[in-house]
């Protein structure tokens, strides 16, 4: 099938944006090893939506889990209305203490294509203030896909429940062209600041790492 251009760029965004069941661990970038569990290994955690993916690995704090949840929804029938979370959990021997919870949602039109979701390759566990503790960084995008432009993206940095951010929007390329560069920023959250500076130096590595978009080779 040949699809029209604006068609085939919508389906590259949602493989970027993990739609298309992409793997979004990144294990090379990670400190930890991350191993990747079956649903049925945390259907027990009190989670909503549709478990996509859900991975464990052990530091100081004892046994984590991270499981991304999807939520597909309909306003009035028309409009689409989805959500995703990321949850971090730690087992102790007492059953699954909630650390953090991350949650966000999205509502567009009857004919646009929804982006939400964790990045391929955005999700990463590392030690990079040396603590023992592990950080759980991710990206996402969250945006209305009907038309090549910018993208709006966050990035999320999880340590013992405290949670730093990212918020802004990158550029897409596109067979040579560059759309949305005058719109592209970065905020960092203040939270940020009473971290290690390490921290904030890998989630601006990070951030442009992912920090275009192109679907050249599709």
């Amino acid at each position: 099938m040949k699809f029209h251009k604006n068609a085939k760029w919508i389906m590259v965004l949602l493989a970027i944006f993990g739609m298309l069941e992409a793997g979004i661990l990144d294990r090379a970038d990670s400190d930890f090893s991350v191993q990747r569990v079956s649903r049925n290994q945390v259907v027990d955690f009190p989670v909503s939506g549709h478990i996509k993916a859900a991975y464990r690995y052990r530091d100081a704090l004892g046994t984590n889990y991270i499981i991304y949840t999807y939520k597909k929804g309909r306003i009035h029938g028309m409009e689409h209305r989805d959500k995703m979370y990321l949850y971090h959990f730690v087992v102790n021997g007492k059953g699954p203490i909630l650390k953090r919870r991350i949650y966000d949602t999205i509502q567009c039109g009857e004919d646009e294509s929804i982006g939400l979701g964790i990045f391929d390759g955005a999700l990463t566990v590392t030690d990079r203030d040396h603590d023992g503790i592990g950080e759980i960084t991710f990206l996402y995008g969250i945006n209305c896909l009907n038309d090549m432009t910018a993208m709006d993206m966050k990035l999320m940095l999880l340590e013992n429940g405290r949670k730093y951010a990212i918020r802004g929007a990158v550029p897409s390329s596109f067979e040579g062209k560059v759309y949305g560069a005058k719109y592209a920023h970065r905020k960092v959250d203040s939270s940020f600041y009473s971290a290690p500076r390490s921290l904030l130096n890998y989630a601006k590595r990070r951030w442009n790492r992912f920090g275009i978009y192109s679907a050249d080779n599709l």
